[in-house]
């Protein structure tokens, strides 16, 4: 004998219930949680502004002309210190930092070596 639903709602989609008050109950369900994690997941800056990205950007100019490799390496370099300080202002995904700023060091080292 097939199960009853007690409740209608979302307990009740959980329960297998598919009747259209179920249905909106786990659409409404759905769209709190993407909201909620469209919170959590801030987008990158579109433009700079950090301490880093500064740095950064003063070092690259240091450099003088760059060549296309060395321009495709000074793009990931700026990139890269954005999402440092966009992680250092916001105190999300702490977990990047340490490879970020690894990633940084390395392009940087790189770049110097490219020019």
């Amino acid at each position: 004998m097939e199960e009853q639903v007690v409740k209608h709602g979302y307990r009740g989609w959980k329960q297998g219930c598919r009747c259209s008050v179920c249905g909106r109950a786990q659409a409404d369900s759905m769209a709190r949680y993407r909201e909620r994690k469209r919170q959590r997941e801030a987008p990158l800056p579109v433009t700079g502004g950090g301490e880093l990205e500064a740095l950064t950007l003063r070092r690259i100019d240091g450099l003088g002309a760059l060549s296309a490799y060395g321009e495709s390496l000074a793009s990931l370099a700026m990139t890269t210190a954005r999402l440092i300080d966009h992680i250092g202002s916001t105190g999300q995904r702490q977990d990047l930092m340490r490879r970020s700023t690894r990633d940084l060091l390395s392009l940087m080292k790189e770049l110097s070596a490219a020019r």
